[in-house]
């Protein structure tokens, strides 16, 4: 039994934000040898687009995703401590033996953990991610929504005192879904690796 290979246009777009993230972070190193903390203090809210490398019980559900994020960080010198939450739109899905597999949207409440180089910043972030998922075959379709954690790192990059961008890389892993009762595979475990850029307005 085979899959469809991770769609190209997919790859494009994670590679172009890990060299987001990888610019950002290079910017960061070049950072280090200031002595200034910068402010990372206060409220912030953005948008994020990128693409997702997903997987279930061995179908390739590679897509898109897009969405908006809130978070508030606090600051101790060049300690960053904050909570995001996040919402995002996918094109996660398979297509295969007359069946329909598609991931809607997904959310996060994570925590963060940074630390300060001036106008660069580097993070931890992790915490629990919700996902809905529907299964349709010629007998009829079923929707799922299920829990799961996530856990990733990132950096962002003060371009004003009020604007940033961003390039981070999360992992979701999500219980399982089963979808026996139409026909389906009977145990389902969905995961996806988020590769994906931002942009973010601190108030």
């Amino acid at each position: 039994m085979s899959y469809p290979a991770m769609p190209r246009r997919t790859l494009c777009s994670g590679v172009a934000v890990a060299a987001l993230a990888g610019l950002v972070l290079s910017v960061g190193a070049a950072s280090a040898q200031t002595s200034r903390p910068g402010n990372w203090q206060g409220v912030y809210i953005g948008g994020h687009l990128g693409g997702a490398i997903g997987s279930a019980s061995g179908a390739n559900t590679s897509g898109f995703t897009a969405g908006a994020h809130l978070g508030v960080n606090g600051q101790f010198d060049r300690l960053i401590v904050g909570v995001e939450a996040d919402v995002s739109a996918t094109s996660n899905g398979h297509n295969g033996f007359g069946a329909k597999f598609r991931q809607g949207t997904n959310g996060s409440m994570r925590g963060r953990l940074g630390y300060s180089f001036d106008r660069v910043m580097v993070y931890g972030t992790g915490g629990f991610a919700v996902t809905n998922y529907e299964y349709r075959n010629r007998i009829g379709q079923i929707s799922r929504m299920r829990a799961g954690t996530v856990l990733g790192a990132g950096a962002e990059l003060a371009l004003t005192d009020n604007v940033a961008v961003r390039g981070e890389v999360l992992h979701y892993n999500y219980s399982k879904t089963s979808f026996a009762g139409i026909g389906g595979p009977a145990n389902v475990s969905p995961t996806n690796n988020v590769f994906r850029g931002g942009l973010n307005y601190k108030f």
